[in-house]
């Protein structure tokens, strides 16, 4: 009897201590989102995030994302060599660094574990200027009826003498 009572203990207490892992990307998991650009006022599109292939390494793992497709040029698919909207891969590290590379190869670093005010480099820019991120919030936020806790991020783009810059985005397709 007291060893049942130590085996529904350890249960209870492995179910309660689950951690978020606040990862980017979750393999196995398709997700869609709508996006209005300012671009194209009146036009939805639909962006979907659905890992087809994953490299598993020592440290990290390799993710990429099916090939969507390309409304914008009549509805053909993307050539293989061509990026998705989320970039050509994703980088997931053992240590929680997701890292997003764009079609340049350039990388997108968000920090999955970093805690409350934390700070680093989102984005290196030219000339050592770059994009800073930093977590100003951590809470439970509740959203078509599921309760998670959710990181807010500041960004700041400052110079290499750390001095903030006012950015403006272009976008272009």
């Amino acid at each position: 009897m007291r060893k049942n009572f130590f085996v529904i203990l350890f249960f209870l207490f492995t179910q309660l201590s689950f951690a978020q892992n606040y990862r980017t990307i979750n393999a196995g998991i398709t997700s869609h989102f709508i996006s209005l650009f300012s671009f194209a006022p009146g036009r939805t599109y639909i962006n979907s995030i659905s890992i087809d292939s994953v490299y598993i390494a020592s440290g990290y793992d390799e993710l990429f994302n099916f090939m969507s497709v390309d409304l914008l040029s009549g509805g053909s698919c993307f050539p293989a060599s061509r990026s998705t909207w989320i970039g050509n891969k994703i980088i997931q590290e053992s240590s929680g660094n997701d890292y997003f590379l764009n079609i340049n190869s350039d990388s997108i670093c968000i920090q999955t574990q970093a805690n409350l005010n934390d700070t680093w480099h989102l984005f290196e820019l030219s000339g050592g200027d770059y994009i800073q991120a930093k977590v100003i919030s951590i809470a439970n936020e509740n959203f078509i009826g599921l309760t998670d806790s959710v990181k807010t991020l500041s960004l700041q783009a400052k110079n290499s003498s750390e001095i903030i810059f006012q950015m403006t985005l272009i976008h272009s397709r």
